[in-house]
């Protein structure tokens, strides 16, 4: 595989503040306008210090180019939410780095944390439902109407994975 993730560094604060402010790169996350450096700085130092969450950065040929975030770690029931995920600059999308960047993400869930269930959501409209399908994660349901961005409510699409289907669909991965 091209893209590697690695645990999100401190320096890493700079390039997710600046794509964190791109209208392109959060029209479908539930991520607020305005963000600072110093917010960024702040939440990733908080991060830090909490074990139910691990922010780790995307990079490709050695360069950072996305962010993948996943919180609600339970070591009881095995499982984790891919809760924000996302690759930076346009110029990287569409160019199966997307994929690959889930592909490490399911491997590092069902393998080296060893969990049952992955789970994830997305808002109406967002284009990486197809990516998500495609790797196949199942649809659960909507969560209707549970977030808030721009003065609208939107629903969340609520997916998951579970290890014995990983194990069918990516025997040698």
């Amino acid at each position: 595989m091209m893209v590697e993730i690695r645990k999100a560094r401190y320096e890493d604060c700079e390039a997710f503040v600046q794509w964190e402010n791109d209208e392109e790169v959060i029209k479908y996350l539930s991520i607020p306008r305005g963000k600072t450096l110093e917010m960024t700085i702040r939440e990733f130092i908080q991060r830090e210090s909490d074990d139910s969450v691990m922010d780790f950065g995307v990079y490709y040929q050695d360069k950072i180019i996305g962010r993948a975030f996943l919180s609600r770690y339970d070591r009881l029931s095995h499982s984790i939410d891919i809760t924000r995920i996302y690759l930076g600059d346009s110029s990287n999308r569409g160019k199966g780095l997307g994929t690959d960047m889930m592909k490490l993400l399911m491997h590092y869930c069902f393998e080296n944390l060893n969990l049952n269930r992955v789970t994830l959501d997305y808002l109406d409209g967002n284009p990486a439902q197809k990516i998500y399908r495609n790797l196949g994660f199942v649809d659960e349901g909507i969560a209707r109407e549970a977030g808030f961005k721009d003065g609208v409510y939107h629903n969340y699409n609520l997916m998951s994975m579970l290890k014995k289907e990983y194990r069918v669909l990516y025997p040698g991965l």
